[in-house]
Order: C-alpha cells, then structure tokens, then sequence
C-alpha cells in the first residue's frame, strides 16, 4: 500500500468535499465532543485518596495593631465566634461550629500565617477557606487604612504650623518621624490562595476532565473529516 500526500492545488474540491463529510458525519461529529465530555464529568481519573485541606497563605501586615498584625493574635481572632458572626453572618449560619472544628489557623513564621480548612469535599473546602481568608483582608485593609489616614491628618496638621525658632527643629523631627511611621505601614497581603483546579487525588476535577474531554472530542471530529483529504490510498 502506497500513501501519498495531496498537492496544495484545488482547494475548493477539497472544502466542498470536507462540507459533504461534515453534512454526512454531522450526527457523529457533534456527539463526540458530548460524549467524551459526559465521560470525563462523570469518570474519575486514577484512584482518589483522602480529602485534602484547602489552603491560603497570609503575609500579616505591620501598622502597630498586634490583634491584626501578630500571629498568634490573629489565630486568637480567626479561630473566635464572633469574628464569623460579625465579618461572615452567612457563613457563620451556614456551618455553625462546624466551623471552627474545620479551621486551622497555623503561625508559620512572625509575618506569615497559614489557613486550611478541610470539609466534605475540596471544592466547598476552598471556597470555605477563600472567604475566611478575604473577610481577614478586608478587615485589615480597613484597620491599615485607619491608621494611615491617622498619620496623614498628623502630618497636614503639623506641617503648615508656625512655631517659635527655638521649636523649629522638633517640629522637623516630629514631622521626620510621620513620614517614617507612614512609609513602614503595611497592610495584610495574600502570597497564596486556594483554588479547586485539581481534587483529592491531584487529578483534575470533574468539571476540567468535562472541558478537555469536549476539546478532545472536538479535535479527533476534525481530524475525522480532515486526515482522509490528505492521505489517501493509491492501489
């Protein structure tokens, strides 16, 4: 059997010939993708193991607020009722105590904290701990903000003043020491967050497998119809 490549030439018979396959195969071609895809959403690939926690990571910020800005404070603060009841209502109704049971809040260095949470499956367990992780960052912002709108209002009330000579350098060095203090704020940022992209095993999630099984399905429907106006048998 001989197999040779078709010239470039006469390139409209080829698309009116791949249009007829198209029209002929339109049933097969359209239910590839769809039945990989449904294969994919509901066939797990590999062996799952055992549930994972979902985890975020926390870099605290530095703007004199040791309940905000010190580790073991801020396990204090994220792992006490009344912060979900005040900062996350909903959640807080949602889980209850089963909350807090999930949660851990773990000091890794003087500046980073660590979250993970860990529920019933990793999807909820990620988005579970992302909302804790957003609510912790708002509030800071909040608090960071507070304090350098402090700062500010200090330096705008002090630099326009009149003082005696004698006064002069003080006020020079009290203004010296605002600029400072604002300069090394900081506020809370996240070195990293959590995301449902893999499952339990490390294997893609349901809804992934679905997207590269309807991909898959797509490119072998096109290669179907493309391959054989390319290659074809000489006897």
């Amino acid at each position: 059997m001989k197999i040779r490549l078709r010239s470039q030439t006469g390139m409209e018979p080829i698309f009116q010939r791949l249009l007829a396959r198209f029209k002929k195969y339109f049933l097969v071609l359209i239910a590839t993708p769809l039945i990989l895809g449904a294969l994919g959403w509901f066939l797990p690939i590999g062996k799952q193991g055992p549930a994972q926690p979902a985890e975020t990571t926390i870099s605290l910020g530095s703007y004199e607020n040791p309940d905000l800005n010190e580790p073991k404070r801020v396990r204090v603060l994220l792992t006490n009722i009344l912060f979900y009841q005040e900062h996350l209502p909903e959640l807080w109704k949602e889980k209850g105590e089963e909350l807090l049971a999930d949660l851990n809040v773990q000091p890794v260095t003087d500046e980073i904290i660590e979250l993970s949470f860990k529920n019933n499956g990793t999807e909820e367990s990620v988005r579970t701990v992302n909302e804790i992780t957003e609510a912790f960052l708002e509030l800071d912002q909040e608090r960071f903000q507070q304090k350098k709108d402090v700062i500010q209002k200090s330096i705008q009330a002090i630099e326009p003043e009149k003082v005696a000579p004698e006064a002069k350098v003080d006020q020079q060095r009290f203004l010296y020491e605002l600029n400072t203090a604002e300069l090394n704020l900081k506020p809370a940022s996240l070195l990293q967050g959590a995301d449902f992209q893999m499952d339990e095993s490390g294997a893609l999630n349901s809804k992934s497998r679905a997207i590269l099984g309807v991909l898959i399905g797509i490119t072998i429907a096109f290669f179907g119809i493309a391959i054989p106006e390319f290659v074809r048998e000489r006897p």
